[in-house]
């Protein structure tokens, strides 16, 4: 199963959304993470897998997107899905939208983690399951 990842940008309102959420996290200075989907997803069509959340420090906020599932660490998931992996820089509020290919039907997977720059340490991690028609 071949899968190709295109990263498409941030849109202006999606920034406002994830600000929004953030802004909550921010407050109370807690680092987190969040999966969002584009909706139904058909095989062989590009779709939006979306991570945002909020950093403390800086950060890099890790995304996989994989049949078979998450790892349970994001050292795990980087020795398991090396070539699934987007990752991102990130201080503050963040929010970063993906495209993604999948090329067969089945459940497959957004894993995400948010980890201290440089290491595998996770300081938050989100998963969603969704199905690809």
């Amino acid at each position: 199963m071949r899968r190709i990842a295109v990263i498409l940008g941030i849109g202006t309102a999606l920034v406002g959304a994830a600000g929004a959420f953030a802004a909550g996290a921010s407050a109370a200075g807690r680092d987190s993470i969040r999966i969002a989907g584009s909706g139904p997803v058909v095989r062989g069509s590009v779709y939006d897998v979306t991570i945002s959340g909020f950093a403390a420090q800086r950060a890099t906020a890790w995304l996989f997107v994989d049949y078979a599932g998450c790892a349970r660490t994001l050292a795990g998931e980087l020795r398991r899905a090396p070539s699934s992996a987007q990752h991102f820089a990130v201080q503050g509020p963040f929010a970063e939208v993906t495209g993604w290919k999948s090329s067969a039907a089945g459940t497959d997977h957004a894993c995400a983690y948010l980890a201290p720059r440089g290491r595998t340490l996770v300081l938050s991690r989100a998963r969603l399951a969704f199905p690809v028609r």
